[in-house]
């Protein structure tokens, strides 16, 4: 059986986490995290493992969207999805132009649609992953 892709949900609300990560973990490996911060924490430790982050908008401290900018940065490699109710902020369509975002999911969410969705993010990252260590080999 092929290795499950490893998804990292963060979000402040426990019921909104406990909600994502009993919906996901039938198809994948789930970790979560309760804040930006926890989550960066958890990619220093975890980076290579983690094909997706899944992330709510509105956080303390720190926004799903100043998450994405750091991972993009850091971690080129997994992919980020912002949870949000406010699609149209002008914080998310400036991460979306920015390409800082690699997909969008509005509130309410459907449990079906995000886990199909988050497949194909997490075949997208196995393939580019396997292509660089391709890459890396051939020198």
């Amino acid at each position: 059986m092929a290795e499950r892709a490893r998804i990292l949900v963060v979000d402040d609300e426990p019921l909104n986490l406990d909600l994502l990560r009993r919906t996901l973990q039938r198809d994948f490996d789930v970790a979560v995290a309760s804040s930006a911060a926890e989550a960066v924490t958890w990619l220093d430790a975890e980076a290579g493992a983690v094909a997706v982050v899944l992330c709510d908008q509105l956080m303390p401290g720190r926004s799903g969207t100043e998450l994405a900018a750091e991972i993009r940065e850091r971690w080129p490699g997994v992919k980020f999805v912002l949870v949000t109710g406010v699609d149209e902020a002008e914080e998310v369509v400036a991460a979306q132009k920015a390409g800082l975002l690699d997909e969008v999911v509005a509130k309410p969410w459907r449990g079906a649609q995000v886990r199909e969705r988050l497949k194909e993010l997490a075949a997208e990252a196995g393939a580019a992953e396997a292509a660089a260590g391709a890459g890396a080999g051939a020198g």
